[in-house]
């Protein structure tokens, strides 16, 4: 509710799953979903003195690596940004060392078993909380963001910060191998849907939240067809292979993982029809 902390969001949304990550070898996928201006990316990468769940998952892992003497696994972590159905690599450097805003544009491909994954992504290393924070703040720099007339720093694509735990007895480079199979937590901040009535978008704004909205809509409807899946016996298929956003979800959707959403609420009275088509959406979800 409106009164929790982040610590109570950390402790009731991820907790559980890191302890799955880290003595099952589980998998986990966490996002956040609503308007814009609901507080989303609050939720996720918070501030200094507020940190969202990101940034204690990080920290809550590391504790336990030192509580449990564990020394035979290795962090990795990948930040890409999804903005009008592209890819891009967060991390990437330029070139030519020129513009440090400069993110490279990756592929989706599918491997031998059928999972998506990014082309030539970077991987970078995570040793220390110094190191996750100087990584997260050069992705989060790169991000395309916009004034609307609900927010004014809207984010205008959706980005997924994806933590590898790979096994010390692995080598390195199979970090690169589509092929290979590592336990992982992806946490994702979605880019808010908007009504172009309300934020009076127009132009490359309006282009952009059709796209936000185009993609979230085809996540819609892979929870929908997961939730018939789940009671009738004849299946439908889950068209994660509509939008890149669902393709790189499908490792989490095909198997059996563990997944969490967080669905942000904006209390206005405005914004009560949003508010309503949130909570729905969240309804399926949970089903």
């Amino acid at each position: 509710n409106e009164k929790s902390t982040q610590e109570e969001v950390f402790q009731f949304t991820c907790q559980g799953i890191i302890d799955d990550l880290l003595q099952k070898q589980k998998s986990g996928l966490i996002f956040t979903y609503g308007m814009t201006n609901a507080g989303k990316t609050f939720t996720v990468t918070g501030t200094p003195s507020s940190p969202g769940i990101l940034p204690q998952s990080l920290q809550y892992l590391f504790q336990s690596f030192t509580a449990n003497n564990k020394t035979n696994c290795t962090l990795y972590c990948n930040f890409v940004e999804i903005y009008q159905d592209d890819a891009f690599d967060l991390l990437s450097n330029d070139p030519t060392n020129k513009n440090k805003f400069f993110k490279k544009k990756i592929n989706v491909k599918e491997n031998s078993r059928g999972v998506f994954f990014l082309s030539d992504v970077t991987y970078s290393k995570i040793d220390s909380i110094d190191t996750f924070t100087s990584i997260l703040n050069k992705g989060i720099s790169k991000k395309v963001h916009s004034a609307t007339n609900l927010n004014q720093n809207s984010s205008r694509s959706h980005t997924i910060f994806k933590i590898i735990l790979l096994d010390n007895d692995s080598s390195d480079l199979s970090i690169d191998d589509p092929n290979a199979t590592h336990a992982s937590l992806s946490i994702v901040d979605l880019a808010g849907s908007e009504r172009a009535n309300r934020t009076e978008a127009t132009g490359k704004n309006l282009q952009e939240a059709c796209k936000i909205n185009q993609s979230l809509s085809i996540l819609g409807k892979c929870l929908e067809a997961m939730k018939h899946n789940s009671i009738f016996t004849a299946k439908k298929i889950v068209p994660f292979r509509e939008s890149k956003l669902t393709k790189l979800f499908c490792e989490y959707i095909q198997g059996e993982q563990n997944i969490i959403m967080i669905t942000n609420i904006n209390p206005r009275k405005e914004d009560f029809e949003e508010t309503l088509r949130a909570l729905n959406y969240s309804c399926i979800a949970k089903d």
